[in-house]
């Protein structure tokens, strides 16, 4: 199946916001997300005009040292050299480029959804002599609405799934938990029904210990009670 047509550049870029993929979202995602000390911010223009600062700095805040000087791979990481082995992914590599590409109106529409993030980041300023007035981002706009109630629609969602999962896991731990305590209750009755038992055969026990400690006559006793016993019956058949 082939892809959509989306048509020229003003098609393609107009259509990003809507999408749900547009450039100040992904910026927002990251710049936003309340974890300052885990994001460094790294400008192109800073690295493209300060490589080995801009390096070093990333390694900083990675916690890294530099294995072999800049001076080393400094060639090998050029731009120049980026784009001969990958042209299609490292285009021009030159700042200010997107002039040659945005037209009046596109750079206008790029200004009114950037949510305010290239003046934050430095890259456009109210002094600038930029083709365009710099605009602040209208939030109101129907492209960017419809974009932010999609997304607010689809985050509604994730939310309602969450919760129902949590309320099953939740459902599912007490069934277990009360599954072990009837298990708990059948155990401890089951011990008890052990300890009974135990009390009732070392009773038993006792008692034939106590039998078995009566001291037995000698052999002589039980010979004498034997004649006894035996003469005193022929007597008497005698008789």
């Amino acid at each position: 199946m082939g892809e959509a047509h989306i048509g020229g550049f003003t098609e393609f870029l107009q259509s990003l916001p809507s999408s749900g993929i547009w450039w100040a979202f992904h910026v927002h995602s990251w710049l936003e997300t309340g974890h300052p000390h885990r994001l460094l911010l790294v400008r192109y223009e800073d690295l493209y005009n300060s490589q080995e600062h801009e390096l070093g700095r990333i390694l900083a805040f990675l916690g890294l040292d530099p294995i072999r000087p800049f001076s080393v791979y400094a060639a090998k990481i050029s731009f120049e050299n980026l784009h001969a082995g990958v042209p299609a992914f490292f285009r021009s590599g030159r700042i200010g480029a997107w002039r040659e590409t945005f037209s009046p109106e596109d750079e206008k529409f790029f200004l009114a959804h950037d949510l305010g993030y290239l003046s934050k980041l430095g890259y456009i300023r109210p002094d600038e002599n930029s083709r365009v007035p710099l605009m602040r981002s209208e939030l109101g706009s129907d492209m960017l609405v419809r974009s932010l109630i999609q997304r607010s629609i689809v985050l509604e969602r994730a939310m309602d799934v969450k919760e129902r999962v949590i309320r099953e896991l939740h459902t599912e731990a007490e069934r277990r938990r009360e599954k072990l305590e009837e298990l708990d209750r059948a155990i401890q009755q089951e011990r008890a029904r052990w300890a009974h038992e135990q009390q009732a055969l070392s009773e038993k026990l006792q008692a034939l210990q106590a039998q078995c400690d009566v001291p037995l006559d000698t052999p002589l006793q039980v010979f004498r009670s034997a004649w006894i016993h035996w003469a005193s019956k022929r007597r008497d058949a005698r008789q």
